[in-house]
């Protein structure tokens, strides 16, 4: 291959990866980016606050104002990424400095007419997908509005240092050794260098936030069905102020379909379905992290296997204290995804089968109405005939009563059980008993409670 042809697979490289970049990456984080801005101006003027005048001027300058820095400044890695292989410039090594200038205001300037609608399109990104954890997580009620709040302020200086470093790499300086320098003069240039060191730390931080969002954004094709239909009968972003599950989304879609017959077609129904889920939807891994991880952290990692029916107990458990958290679908997610990752349909948790099995028994048996370990201390304290009294009476409420030998199955099972209350709590985590009434205080609720 001759230089001529190297030059010439430089150049189709290059402008190839721009465009690919362009079309796979940067073409739906902006659209999305769009549609964020439109979504903040919707709820500002349901506030009073806004005109919704601005929707098609700011969707405008989010969409195409930072197109032509981040096209330049991909362009340009492009080529020097392959200097070397190809010896091929790009087209600005080879013009003038003024050129040079007119082409950094060329793709500048728009970029600062963007630049504030587009931190608060990245605001809302990153509060959807981050703060909205972390004010559920740290139970801080402004979560989100210090999102609105901080985000925009880290998101303006970071933008314009990235900018003001994409025009200024426009040089093809040659590389050069630099002399070297005293301890006083590399501490003034520590000092000097320290606030673009902070800048470059938070757009790492900035852009590790909303790749989780972007991700699910690259690939998206159901936007524009999204934008076209479900502003008919009320503002179009509406939807994009929750974050459901695809299960749930599902739900949504088939409803308003309902409302408004012939005007959403099967296939744009599934389109509009995997917008709504690719862009605010709780993927089964980030509902685990965001229910289990955010008490348990990494620990998690470190259970032990169960088989699926118990990983549905635990949840299940969970659910009963906080139904919100745990709504159906979302505890459907955590199953699954347990059960991907930790589930074992031969796990025995260290016990030998045959008593792993009377106590799944048990399980099932008490797990259903309330906790397991309902009032085991009271019942540790008596003989085995107050606890088979119990068990029979716990009988008598189910839709299929137990038969005589599983009354003393499952009385034996579960004194044996709830003898050891550490190894039952590793048995069966997260089970909460009511706590265990006094004996004057049991006598006084049996016959209200119907024991």
């Amino acid at each position: 291959m001759d230089d001529g042809q190297r030059r010439l697979l430089g150049h189709a490289f290059a402008w190839g990866t721009t465009a690919l970049m362009y079309w796979l990456v940067v073409r739906p984080i902006l659209e999305m980016a769009a549609l964020d801005f439109e979504l903040v101006i919707v709820n500002q003027y349901e506030l009073d606050a806004a005109s919704l005048d601005a929707i098609p001027y700011g969707r405008a300058v989010v969409r195409w104002g930072p197109l032509p820095l981040i096209l330049a400044g991909v362009l340009h890695t492009a080529y020097r990424a392959q200097t070397r292989w190809t010896s091929v410039l790009g087209p600005l090594a080879l013009t003038s400095t003024k050129a040079r200038v007119a082409v950094g205001l060329l793709v500048g300037l728009p970029f600062l007419v963007s630049i504030v609608p587009l931190a608060v399109a990245l605001a809302v990104l990153v509060a959807v997908e981050v703060f909205t954890w972390v004010e559920w997580h740290l139970d801080v009620d402004p979560a989100v509005e210090w999102a609105f709040a901080i985000v925009p302020t880290v998101a303006v200086p970071c933008l314009l240092w990235a900018a003001w470093r994409t025009v200024r790499s426009f040089r093809d300086k040659p590389l050069r050794v630099t002399p070297a320098r005293g301890p006083v003069q590399m501490t003034l240039r520590f000092l000097g260098a320290l606030p673009g060191v902070v800048l470059l730390i938070a757009s790492i931080g900035l852009a590790l936030a909303t790749v989780p969002q972007a991700s699910r954004v690259v690939g998206t094709d159901g936007g524009a069905t999204f934008a076209e239909h479900c502003g008919q009968c009320h503002f179009r972003t509406a939807p994009l102020s929750y974050s459901k599950t695809p299960f749930e989304w599902g739900l949504t879609v088939e409803r308003m379909r309902v409302k408004m017959p012939g005007v959403i077609s099967d296939g744009e129904r599934e389109r509009i379905h995997d917008f709504l889920i690719n862009v605010r939807s709780t993927s089964e891994p980030s509902a685990m992290r965001t229910r289990c991880a955010r008490c348990h952290g990494s620990t998690w990692r470190q259970w032990e296997r169960r088989p699926r029916a118990e990983w549905e107990g635990l949840v299940n458990r969970m659910a009963r204290w906080s139904p919100d958290y745990y709504r159906q679908p979302v505890a459907a997610q955590i199953i699954e995804q347990l059960d991907t990752v930790l589930g074992d349909e031969d796990a025995t948790v260290g016990l030998p089968a045959e008593t792993w099995s009377r106590f799944q028994r048990v399980g099932e048996a008490c797990q259903a109405c309330h906790s397991i370990g309902w009032n085991m201390d009271l019942y540790r304290e008596r003989d085995r005939s107050a606890a088979r009294a119990m068990v029979a009476r716990m009988s008598q409420k189910m839709v299929e009563p137990l038969s005589p030998e599983e009354i003393e199955s499952i009385t034996d099972s579960w004194l044996d059980l709830t003898r050891d209350e550490a190894e039952f709590r590793r048995l069966f985590p997260h089970d909460r008993p009511e706590p265990a009434p006094s004996k004057a205080a049991y006598t006084e609720r049996a016959p209200q409670r119907g024991y």
